[in-house]
């Protein structure tokens, strides 16, 4: 196998893989994504968000991101109150009940990702988390890719904020001058 070959190889395998667990968490989850991924960013990091703020980190429109928050709302999941420095927004919070779902979301993506890890052994997870956190760094342009990357994520699993690579590689693209940013970010604005 050339080396062209087992690059392509590796890309297809991990497109099939990331597949794979979007299916396994739609499955375990039973909901639709872009709810559970609302309910765990407001849970984990982004509490008292704005409607614009889980726009980019679900990546979802803004209206789309406006009917996910009526619905949390109606479902009494969250509440959304106005912002206290910006009339026209509103600060989206987590009821307890939404808390609760968020952890029983958490948990279910949890058990569907260590179920399609189960063939591998400590070693190859521990190998496989070490390539993973290079791959996931290279992703990351700015603080909302960190955000939008990790809208399902358990930040004490991953050490957050100073063991993640996501967070990490956000840090490392603040730091740098604006010019550099922009021409290493593919056009992402800073």
């Amino acid at each position: 196998m050339t080396a062209h070959d087992a690059q392509l190889r590796a890309a297809n395998l991990i497109g099939a893989f990331a597949l794979a667990a979007v299916g396994a968490m739609h499955r375990e989850i039973g909901q639709d994504l872009s709810p559970a991924a609302t309910l765990a960013s407001l849970s984990t990091f982004a509490d008292g968000a704005s409607i614009d703020d889980l726009a980019r980190i679900t990546g979802l429109s803004h209206s789309g991101a406006v009917r996910i928050v009526q619905r949390l709302v109606t479902d009494g999941l969250a509440t959304a109150t106005p912002s206290p420095t910006d009339g026209r927004a509103r600060e989206i919070h987590l009821t307890d009940l939404g808390r609760r779902r968020a952890r029983a979301i958490l948990a279910a993506r949890a058990q569907s990702l260590d179920g399609m890890l189960s063939p591998l052994s400590a070693r190859d997870r521990e190998l496989l988390a070490d390539v993973l956190a290079k791959a996931l760094a290279g992703t990351v342009h700015d603080r909302d890719d960190a955000r939008h990357t990790c809208r399902l994520c358990e930040p004490d699993v991953c050490g957050h904020p100073t063991r993640c690579p996501v967070t990490q590689a956000a840090t490392r693209q603040s730091l740098r001058p604006a010019d550099d940013r922009n021409a290493k970010s593919y056009g992402v604005p800073p």
